[in-house]
């Protein structure tokens, strides 16, 4: 399984939009990039599809010198959800955690009993039930 990725780069910007675009937190932020496909005689909207959904992993600002003229572009490192599977969590897979998201939730309140208690698979049990 790969993980989708994309890289936009946004050139020609004037450098005070850039800079204000700064004051802007663009991690995290959704992103779709969709394809419009237009009828080749009557040029009307036929469909819009979605190519990408994801969101932006990183944002760059670059700026360069050509001549006189400072030339700006904003670079954004676009990932799918999927990128979420492979970083690593703090989370814990105990009850104590759990109830930090979710205070009434008791999924985890078994997991100290059960994890030491031996399933029978394909034998018989001398009585029923867990020993």
């Amino acid at each position: 399984m790969t993980i989708q990725s994309l890289t936009v780069t946004l050139s020609g910007l004037d450098s005070q939009g850039l800079a204000s675009d700064g004051q802007y937190n663009l991690h995290a932020s959704n992103v779709e990039l969709a394809k419009a496909l237009y009828h080749p005689d009557t040029r009307a909207l036929v469909t819009v599809a979605s190519v990408f959904k994801g969101y932006i992993d990183t944002d760059t600002h670059i700026e360069t010198k050509e001549g006189d003229t400072i030339v700006s572009a904003l670079n954004l490192t676009c990932g799918s959800r999927a990128l979420e599977l492979d970083r690593a969590t703090n989370r814990k897979r105990n009850d104590t955690d759990q109830k930090r998201y979710q205070t009434g939730d008791k999924g985890f309140e078994w997991v100290k009993r059960v994890n030491t208690k031996p399933i029978p698979w394909g034998m018989e049990r001398e009585q029923p039930g867990f020993r």
